[in-house]
């Protein structure tokens, strides 16, 4: 090999390696602020559940309190990824408001399922004592 082709396969080499590694930095970045959007939305859908609880206590306790409480829900854009529903004897009794109103889960555990033309991972946990 000739000191040309040398040359050019050096810098060739060395400008791969160089893309190499900053798109892997950029995909790091990209990736970590993804999970922490999902965490962040996590904790607020969270929130938001505690709030629907304790409105529903107030509510309970007070009546007339529910418009103040329900003003207050704060929301996560992501929020809409993340969706819950708890059944209680065949009725739907507390779910998130990206939930849709039938049943998310068909079996225990992890499952992919299609409700109303949209793809869902779900996971199903059944408290035996509570039905």
């Amino acid at each position: 090999m000739n000191s040309l082709q040398r040359r050019l396969l050096v810098g060739l080499l060395a400008a791969f390696a160089l893309m190499w590694f900053w798109l892997s930095a950029v995909i790091y970045r990209s990736t970590q602020r993804e999970v922490e959007e999902l965490f962040d939305a996590e904790m607020a859908q969270t929130a938001a559940t505690i709030a629907e609880l304790a409105f529903g206590e107030a509510a309970a306790r007070w009546p007339g309190s529910e418009p103040a409480l329900k003003r207050f829900i704060y929301g996560h854009k992501y929020e809409l990824h993340i969706s819950f529903q708890i059944w209680h004897q065949s009725r739907l009794i507390l779910h998130s408001r990206s939930a849709p109103l039938t049943p998310l889960a068909q079996e225990l555990g992890f499952s992919d399922q299609l409700i109303e033309g949209r793809k869902w991972r779900v996971f199903s946990l059944w408290i035996p004592a509570e039905g």
